[in-house]
């Protein structure tokens, strides 16, 4: 046994001694040279390395940080964690223990280190360097000292390329953290996207367009294992800083990332969503939010001072609470989403108090017509007046909220109140109103009667000779992302169906509003 256990010991040093002969003598396969000598070192026991190995290796493990050595710094960051002791007296930045403590001067070398790696070297030298660093706590320093400063040498042209292939390379192992996302997106790489953003669309501007996109796909998906609120925000707020990174990067990686925000998240984010591009975000993360989070956005909107683009975020926000589905030529039907009613009512209670509500909701139960429907749309009527940004639309609104009590008081012809009421607010250039009236309609379909076709097709044609001028603003176009409502196609529903005759009037009574229909000409 012994004298098996000492051929072996002989064969190991043996192995390794021709690998490093070969090495000498082709040193352009240095790096596959020290890949193989480590996998055999690994095995070995460390009093038999330290006694037939080390020795073979002592030299050029000495002299790789000074002489800027890429394939054996690279054996040495392979060898640390099992000769921990032994590495550390070869290589400054590796302590006894197997960890990593860079300075200032180790940066330098290790700068110089990459600087002379070839494309088969780097990968290799760079993933097990920052994943060195990364487990000591260092990858910043060592991103930012070395790899964004390799990145960012030479031709300027191609700097941004370099740092996506290169982050790309060395992130994509699955142990990146936000915090590495935090030091990739330095103030450097930011300039680089600013810049591309403004300046001239030449091919080359429109290709470097594409791969800022396209890199934040990628982080998008390196970022999906964090779930920590407070970790997203961080992230959050480092990018979308001075100007909307969503924008300047042609992505969705801040909606998205603000999409999914717990309530508690919401509850932290939304304090400090101040800058004007804040609202889109709000807008486009709000359908993904649970009930908690939406109440929690439209509480904090609805407390803000007045202000148009305040207006249209509650507005755009309510409007995505609403579900439309259409099955072409044969329904349409337009629903709350599931929770929805729960979650406008509990803004409603937080914005007005809780009587308010109450005795609101309990005039509306004596409607013979819609009830349901109608206490919904007195609520957004509430939401509408409080966050209309001047005091002739808050009034406008309020006004028709009262109507609604009497409307729900009154005969058989207070359904033609209500349907002047609601084709007077569809005609008004708000794009969120859209929806919630739809809701109405197709609610009141059941209760129609010749009388109140004729009514709603004189108003039509009133209001086709009246204007033929778009119906959107300008600040209502810039908010809303989505026209209306979501809108889904669907062969089945639970839902109940309208009736094509009856849908037809309903289409007339929306005029441009309304959903159009395959074979419509």
């Amino acid at each position: 046994m012994l004298w098996d256990g000492m051929q072996a010991f002989k064969c190991e040093a043996f192995l390794i001694e021709k690998e490093l002969d070969v090495y000498r003598a082709h040193p352009s396969l240095g790096m596959s040279i020290v890949e193989v000598i480590a996998e055999i070192a690994i095995e070995m026991d460390k009093k038999k390395f330290k006694s037939t190995v080390l020795p073979l290796l002592k030299s050029y493990l000495d002299t790789a940080i000074t002489r800027t050595s890429v394939e054996f710094l690279y054996l040495a960051l392979l060898l640390k964690d099992r000769f921990p002791s032994y590495m550390s007296n070869s290589v400054s930045f590796i302590q006894k223990d197997g960890s990593c403590d860079f300075t200032a001067n180790d940066f330098t070398f290790l700068l110089l280190i990459v600087k002379k790696c070839d494309s088969t070297a780097l990968a290799p030298l760079l993933n097990t360097l920052l994943a060195s660093s990364r487990a000591s706590g260092q990858f910043s320093d060592v991103y930012s000292n070395v790899v964004e400063k390799w990145c960012t040498s030479g031709d300027e042209s191609k700097v941004l390329e370099r740092i996506f292939n290169t982050v790309k390379l060395t992130l994509s192992t699955g142990d990146a953290t936000y915090k590495d996302i935090l030091a990739v997106f330095s103030p450097a790489l930011l300039k680089g996207i600013v810049q591309v953003a403004r300046g001239k669309q030449t091919p080359q501007q429109r290709v470097l367009h594409r791969k800022i996109a396209d890199f934040c796909k990628f982080t998008e998906e390196v970022l999906s294992a964090v779930k920590d609120d407070s970790e997203l925000i961080e992230v959050i707020n480092a990018l979308d800083t001075a100007e909307s990174f969503d924008s300047l990067t042609g992505s969705n990686l801040i909606d998205h990332l603000v999409g999914r925000l717990s309530h508690e998240g919401v509850a932290k984010w939304i304090q400090t969503a101040n800058k004007p591009w804040s609202f889109r975000h709000i807008c486009a993360a709000f359908p993904h939010w649970s009930n908690e989070a939406k109440v929690e956005a439209l509480t904090n909107l609805l407390q803000r001072p007045r202000a148009q683009e305040v207006q249209y975020a509650v507005g755009n926000c309510i409007d995505s609470m609403f579900k439309m589905k259409v099955r072409a030529g044969e329904l349409v039907n337009v629903s709350m989403g599931e929770g929805g009613e729960d979650a406008l009512k509990q803004t409603a209670i937080t914005i007005f108090g809780k009587d308010v509500l109450k005795s609101g909701l309990k005039k509306m139960k004596s409607c013979e017509y819609a009830k349901s429907a109608l206490q919904i749309f007195w609520i957004c009527l509430k939401l509408w007046s409080k966050m209309a940004s001047s005091d002739e639309m808050s009034e406008g609104y309020a006004s028709n909220a009262e109507e609604l009590f009497m409307i729900a008081q009154g005969d058989e012809d207070s359904l033609k109140v209500l349907l002047d009421l609601l084709l007077g607010i569809l005609s008004q250039p708000m794009k969120y109103h859209r929806t919630v009236v739809y809701y109405v309609f197709v609610q009141l379909l059941p209760h129609f009667k010749k009388q109140h076709t004729m009514m709603m097709n004189d108003d039509e044609l009133a209001d086709d000779e009246g204007s033929e001028g778009d119906s959107s603003s300008d600040e209502d176009e810039e908010m809303e992302d989505n026209d209306d409502a979501p809108v889904e196609s669907e062969s089945d529903s639970d839902e109940e169906e309208v009736e094509p005759e009856a849908l037809s009037r309903l289409e007339s009574a929306l005029g441009k509003a309304a959903v159009k229909r395959k074979g419509d000409a």
